[in-house]
């Protein structure tokens, strides 16, 4: 199977939770107790061999780093490679980006530095057993430079 990266990307989530996430990111809201929204998208990564993890974290990260920790509950907890929680950086002076490519302008070293052929990119809120093996898969078959809406890829 080809080598995959994959990014969370949490800055363009809306949280309709309101109470829930005065002090927390939707990501890191309670689900059945013990665990949080972003377990799901970490737990479909992790079983697709996906060893290179990047949360790209804009605001009230504190109780989602709290929660991940090492990332030793994923297996991702290594020497190389593993969980990588980014914070924004809003000191770089040759950045002229907005949204969500400022953060990729702002860790470009995260990607150069890996040997992954292909990034998967998530938000946390999808609740649902995921099969990115599959979806890779296709994508590969497909001969495309970016493949979108992988609800309609895994029927």
């Amino acid at each position: 199977m080809a080598k995959m990266m994959g990014v969370i990307n949490l800055d363009s989530e809306y949280s309709n939770l309101n109470e829930l996430t005065y002090f927390r990111s939707g990501a890191a809201v309670p689900f059945a107790g013990r665990y949080r929204l972003i377990d799901f998208t970490l737990s479909n990564m992790s079983n697709a061999n996906i060893h290179d993890i990047a949360i790209f974290a804009r605001e009230k990260y504190r109780s989602l780093m709290d929660h991940l920790g090492t990332g030793s509950d994923w297996d991702l907890d290594r020497k190389r490679g593993g969980l990588f929680i980014l914070p924004p950086d809003w000191n770089d002076p040759s950045d002229i980006s907005r949204g969500d490519l400022q953060h990729f302008h702002n860790n470009r070293d995260f990607f150069e530095r890996s040997s992954a052929e292909y990034v998967f990119l998530s938000g946390s809120q999808c609740i649902m057993n995921l099969p990115i093996s599959e979806a890779l898969d296709k994508h590969i078959s497909s001969n495309a430079d970016v493949t979108l809406n992988l609800c309609q890829l895994i029927r």
